[in-house]
């Protein structure tokens, strides 16, 4: 499934790149708004959610574990600098997903110990050139086993 992660641009809010992607036909929103507060995040996270419940989309929020529960999203996205993963799972319950991002094939191969993510999400680190040789099917069939 292909997730879509926001961004904001002069031309396109946050809400406006997520309703082009729902009518698109994309059913996995990632609401990522790095640099905001949970205070700024809070009104077009509820109203991604209505549209995604619209849609009969899957709506995950970045970094914001709380928010996440607060307005019953589907689940949450965790860099690895974020909140441990097994935070998350105590905070969220069993109900919500959570992705983790993988940068590299050792990350897909050293999860947490004992805890899994629902989602992963295969990146090319930032700051770096992406090798166009990298074989991701092998990397996911490889974290899948």
């Amino acid at each position: 499934m292909v997730q879509f992660i926001t961004h904001y641009t002069e031309k396109y809010s946050y809400l406006d790149s997520i309703r082009i992607a729902l009518e698109g036909g994309c059913r996995w929103i990632q609401l990522r708004m790095k640099d905001a507060s949970p205070e700024e995040i809070l009104p077009i996270a509820e109203e991604a959610l209505a549209m995604c419940r619209e849609y009969h989309a899957t709506f995950i929020i970045d970094d914001h574990v709380e928010l996440a529960k607060q307005i019953k999203a589907d689940g949450v996205h965790l860099g690895k600098l974020d909140m441990p993963i097994a935070e998350a799972r105590r905070i969220l319950g069993k109900d919500f997903l959570i992705g983790g991002t993988a940068n590299t094939f050792e990350d897909v191969l050293a999860p947490e110990p004992t805890i899994s993510v629902a989602v992963l999400s295969v990146l090319p680190p930032r700051r770096r050139i992406f090798h166009p040789y990298w074989d991701w099917k092998a990397i996911v069939t490889s974290s899948c086993k």
